[in-house]
């Protein structure tokens, strides 16, 4: 005598379905109310548009090789850098450069690589005159 199985797969997946639904509708109500909550609870310093360049910190390493750059901003947020292959005066280059940009907006890099350069024409061509 051949034994029926009592559950097939259509009965595996209905019932499957039905369980993952009824998990999912009890989740759905608490998932976007901790989401808004965790995003309140964070603090938030200024608006992006207020995020300004406040200090530029560096140092050769590796032997004094490489150049590490690190970028600071009024929100707490920094960017670094490393130059390979640094000659002698380049960390005196970047801090000039660097007191050049203080009080601007890192969001845009093509505006303040623009600003640099022309800022350090302007003073090569006074000192060449």
């Amino acid at each position: 005598m051949k034994m029926k199985n009592k559950s097939d797969r259509r009965e595996f997946f209905k019932n499957g379905s039905l369980a993952a639904s009824a998990l999912m509708s009890g989740s759905m109500f608490h998932w976007g109310g901790r989401y808004e909550e965790a995003i309140s609870d964070n603090p938030k310093m200024s608006a992006p548009a207020d995020l300004k360049i406040t200090d530029i910190k560096c140092g050769y390493i590796r032997g004094g090789y490489h150049l590490y750059v690190k970028i600071f901003t009024n929100q707490g947020i920094y960017g670094v850098g490393e130059g390979a292959d640094a000659t002698p005066g380049t960390y005196h280059l970047v801090k000039m450069m660097g007191q050049r940009i203080i009080g601007k907006s890192p969001l845009n890099v093509h505006r303040l690589r623009i600003f640099v350069k022309m800022d350090f024409l302007r003073e090569l061509s006074r000192a060449c005159t």
